[in-house]
């Protein structure tokens, strides 16, 4: 088949400005539409383009409705649909209108398609029904195995977004992770221990685009200067990888991440800690958790349920009991 005479029809079902097409017109796709020709125009165009990455490169230079790209926005939706009635020992039948050996290429061209949308920040229409289609995909895999390997799905281009995140970290949060070394298994610290400082001169230093002394403008290191532009381009990048198709960085590597926000936070709260420092009291009566637990801490925001705060409970007699929670 060739997309420049799908383009036509499927811009009927995908008209300029929407973003989510209407369900009948989904269905019509999904339960009579032509969706093993789709998803053998997306691979041969796939394969005429030179490989995955140019495959990316190709469609998003051509347009987000461009005939490919509505391709793969109409196969996305319809088949996510399709999915959703298919159960998944009806995969390797003749229920399922995509052969099991067509969608292991699919699976992985648009696994890696829909990493290359987060990680360059592109927003085309289709972006959302193609992630989420994927993350399907992945879900059904975990439990079909109808790939052969599950390593296929990860991207080892995503662990060089967890190490650019590395050069930012404090000598107090290497600490930790070394401690974390030895408490969790298999933990990976992010980084060795941060470089020798010089030792600091007897006049102060300027701060960094000021005259010092001598009238000389302070520059700032080049080389922190960059460390620090990658670790937060990598950090968000990271963030978005995370948030939406998790399933390419490696498992263990995630859990690494998770311990090291962990620790990082602590480490922010570690003064609001002391037990010299003066807490807010939450009183709880006893006849009232629920009502008293909600009027508490119902207001307060994610990041004021992690500060420490103390509760008194109030018994059946009206009195603070002994102790504090």
């Amino acid at each position: 088949a060739d997309p420049a005479k799908l383009g036509p029809v499927l811009r009927l079902f995908f008209p300029p400005g929407v973003e989510t097409p209407e369900q009948d017109a989904l269905s019509l796709l999904a339960f009579r539409g032509p969706l093993a020709v789709l998803g053998n125009v997306i691979v041969q165009a796939a394969e005429r383009a030179g490989g995955e990455i140019a495959f990316y490169r190709a469609v998003t230079q051509a347009g987000d409705r461009c005939d490919i790209a509505l391709c793969i926005w109409a196969f996305s939706a319809a088949y996510s649909l399709k999915m959703q009635v298919l159960y998944d020992e009806e995969l390797r039948r003749p229920e399922n209108p995509v052969s099991v050996e067509m969608l292991r290429k699919l699976a992985m061209l648009l696994n890696r398609f829909s990493y290359c949308l987060v990680t360059h920040k592109a927003n085309p229409p289709y972006r959302k029904a193609l992630i989420r289609f994927v993350r399907e995909l992945h879900a059904n895999d975990c439990r079909t195995h109808f790939i052969p390997d599950p390593k296929d799905w990860l991207i080892a281009q995503s662990r060089a977004l967890d190490n650019a995140v590395t050069p930012t970290i404090s000598p107090e949060q290497a600490s930790i992770e070394q401690a974390l070394r030895r408490m969790v298994p298999g933990f990976v610290p992010s980084a060795p221990p941060p470089r020798p400082r010089p030792p600091p001169s007897s006049t102060a230093a300027a701060p960094a685009g000021e005259e010092d002394e001598d009238g000389d403008i302070v520059m700032e290191d080049q080389e922190d200067q960059e460390a620090r532009e990658a670790a937060g381009k990598g950090s968000e990048l990271l963030e978005c990888v995370l948030e939406q198709i998790p399933h390419v960085l490696p498992f263990q590597d995630r859990v690494n991440v998770f311990h090291r926000r962990i620790a990082a936070d602590q480490q922010v709260r570690e003064e609001g800690r002391s037990p010299f420092v003066q807490h807010e009291f939450r009183q709880i009566r006893r006849g009232h958790i629920l009502e008293d637990g909600f009027r508490e801490f119902g207001g307060l925001s994610d990041s004021e349920l992690l500060d420490h705060f103390k509760v008194e409970f109030i018994g059946l007699d009206g009195e603070p009991e002994p102790g504090i929670d």
